[in-house]
């Protein structure tokens, strides 16, 4: 008697570069994030942040962000600066800039592993996404969101 398939296991890397290979993932393809405006607030104590895919772990100087619709993601503030633009004074209003990754839609559940809160495994399902940012850093994006919130540009890598 069989357990329940093993999900296939990504890992992040501090090295920049993309994490995934076409020639290992021929379905992979190269998307480019919209730009979608979210609100931004730091983390000051270590806290846990429950996120659909998983626990997450976020330090003093990491921060939060929330799109409005009840979605809420952490992660550094160097990734923060890296792929989005301030939008007011405060720092709080932010848009995503138009950066290209490689994202995959795996046909059964996976995990992930982050690199910087090494402690955090994320969870996908069949419907989600993973993303490849191209600086090492990987994520996992609901179907939904990946819809509204990344255009596809290339069928394949």
């Amino acid at each position: 008697m069989s357990g329940p398939p093993v999900p296939l296991r990504f890992r992040a890397r501090a090295e920049a570069g993309f994490v995934l290979s076409p020639a290992q993932y021929p379905a992979l393809r190269r998307v480019r994030k919209r730009p979608v405006e979210v609100m931004v607030e730091p983390v000051l104590r270590p806290l846990q942040l429950q996120t659909p895919e998983g626990p997450l772990q976020l330090l003093p100087g990491d921060v939060i962000l929330d799109d409005g619709d009840g979605r809420r993601w952490g992660m550094s503030r160097a990734q923060l600066m890296r792929r989005y633009d301030c939008l007011d004074p405060s720092g709080q209003r932010w848009r995503s800039r138009p950066l290209q990754a490689q994202a995959l839609q795996p046909a059964q559940a996976f995990e992930v592993q982050l690199f910087l809160h090494q402690s955090a495994l994320l969870q996908g399902q069949p419907d989600d996404w993973l993303l490849d940012y191209g600086d090492g850093s990987l994520g996992v994006v609901a179907g939904d969101v990946f819809a509204l919130s990344y255009e596809i540009l290339e069928e394949s890598v």
